[in-house]
């Protein structure tokens, strides 16, 4: 069958409308193989989380246990973050915590801990702020821990909250459950727009 130049030209728009709506319902060119493998890595992660949800409950219904701890050193924790502000500059950013080394006593047992103090920071790019925190807790100062009856080395400067942070791992689980799934079923419909691009007809002139 000959086409005479109107059809052709119709036909041929059409192919192209066809590819260029299976290219814009695709991931970006490059992007198909770290997809799928952040996919992967997020689905398994998820999974995992979930399989120790019968731990974690059971941690969550743990009762800690409160004692008077002795505060042996305060002491400022440095952590630094890049912050690329153009192809060839980035910044360096500073946060400061205040943390101490306590000592606390269970059954006439010593136990230490290292943990930053509790105390909500306005900024911790303010390194007086932190200081200030610190000044509140000199050496020999006593201060509350909170220890694991089960486990006497464990322990904490905040109370727990047993069913808020098993719910809080919960939601977790469950982001990266979700996000592994959408990334996969995303690299397996644009592998499948990719395939059907590839298979569409080629119109011929002189057929």
């Amino acid at each position: 069958m000959r086409y005479n130049r109107l059809q052709w030209v119709r036909i041929q728009s059409s192919d192209e409308r066809a590819m260029d709506m299976a290219k814009s319902q695709r991931l970006p060119r490059g992007c198909f193989w770290p997809a799928l493998i952040m996919g992967l890595l997020l689905l398994v992660l998820g999974t995992l989380s979930f399989a120790a949800m019968g731990k974690l409950w059971r941690q969550s219904n743990e009762v800690w246990t409160e004692v008077q701890g002795v505060v042996e050193e305060p002491y400022l924790a440095k952590s630094e973050t890049s912050r690329r502000l153009s192809r060839r500059h980035s910044d360096t950013i500073t946060y400061w915590s205040a943390k101490i080394k306590y000592r606390y006593f269970v059954n006439d047992a010593s136990y230490n801990g290292d943990e930053e103090l509790p105390e909500e920071l306005a900024s911790g790019l303010d390194v007086t702020e932190v200081r200030g925190i610190l000044d509140k807790h000199p050496v020999d100062s006593a201060i509350a821990v909170y220890y694991n009856p089960s486990k006497p080395d464990r322990s904490r400067l905040t109370p727990m909250e047993p069913k808020s942070e098993f719910f809080l791992s919960l939601m977790f689980s469950s982001i990266y459950t979700l996000l592994g799934i959408g990334l996969l079923v995303a690299t397996r419909w644009t592998r499948g727009k990719q395939n059907a691009g590839a298979a569409l007809p080629k119109a011929d002139a002189n057929s």
